[in-house]
């Protein structure tokens, strides 16, 4: 955004764009595999040089007059490494927040309707169960089978007199 607001050219645009992904995607594939291999100081070397490189890179877009964009990349390099300081710590953390982007929205699609009411009870059944479902897909099959299967009982009884 910080690009295209200074006026760079598209075909710039993506040349930058193409150079941060490659700094990015080489420090995603080192911490999958020292997540394998279990090579932390390797790892940790990885996010000393990927925060180098966003240096650099950020250096050069300020020399190249792109403040805003330099600004932005320096403020965001530390958080652009979380996956992979958290891969030296042992946890497997996504690369992305897609993940976390969709489950939001899913959130605000069935709370922030019109007419729509939830009690506490209801919003944090509600919330469990979506969570759940992005976060442990075979405990959410499981779950949706017991709750589907439940024998021959109606999930409904209604009773006409």
């Amino acid at each position: 955004m910080h690009l295209w607001k200074a006026g760079l050219p598209k075909n710039e645009r993506r040349e930058i764009l193409r150079r941060l992904k490659a700094i990015l995607h080489t420090c995603r594939n080192s911490a999958l595999k020292h997540l394998k291999d279990g090579d932390i100081e390797r790892l940790r070397w990885r996010i000393k040089k990927t925060l180098a490189d966003l240096k650099e890179l950020a250096k050069e877009l300020f020399e190249d007059g792109l403040m805003g964009a330099a600004k932005f990349l320096r403020n965001s390099a530390n958080y652009m490494v979380t996956f992979a300081r958290l891969a030296a710590k042992g946890i497997e953390a996504p690369y992305t927040n897609n993940l976390i982007e969709r489950l939001m929205g899913e959130i605000a699609k069935r709370v922030k309707n019109k007419w729509m009411h939830w009690s506490t009870q209801g919003l944090e059944n509600l919330l469990n169960i979506l969570l759940v479902r992005y976060c442990n897909k075979q405990l959410f099959s499981e779950i949706k089978e017991k709750y589907l299967n439940q024998g021959n009982k109606p999930l409904i009884q209604i009773t006409i007199t």
